[in-house]
């Protein structure tokens, strides 16, 4: 039951976050300004605007042309995963696991705005907008 609950939020939340999105980019152009390494700017969680992320939660994050991303956290650890484009409805959904973790609710040149949302409770960056800038 619990994790029915849980499933159900998490849909729920990613359909949210999908309303909202305004990437009207062409795959190729996408492609241009997503595929780089970017590095946490700021995050707002609950409202509060955070301007140095805790060493749990504080990343880069890498895309790739081949579809594939790689965040790496300050403590060491490297994740893995998916970004996926839906032109028609224009959006970026991150996934990991089979799971979406998160979803790109805006990229331009100079900023990358991902709202991270995953049913995981150890997760630091669970519930977090993150403001990314280029490297």
């Amino acid at each position: 039951m619990k994790k029915i609950i849980i499933a159900l939020g998490l849909v729920i939340g990613v359909s949210t976050s999908i309303i909202s999105q305004n990437i009207y980019l062409k795959k190729t152009e996408l492609d241009k300004v997503l595929c780089k390494n970017w590095d946490v700017d700021h995050a707002i969680m609950s409202g509060l605007t955070i301007k140095k992320l805790a060493v749990n939660a504080d990343f880069e994050i890498e895309f790739n042309l081949d579809g594939t991303f790689e965040i790496y956290k300050e403590t060491g650890e490297v994740r893995e995963g998916l970004w996926l484009f839906n032109s028609k409805k224009h959006y970026v959904v991150l996934v990991e696991n089979d799971e979406p973790i998160g979803i790109v609710k805006s990229c331009r040149k100079g900023i990358l705005d991902i709202q991270f949302s995953s049913e995981k409770d150890d997760s630091a960056i669970a519930n977090l907008e993150v403001f990314l800038k280029p490297l």
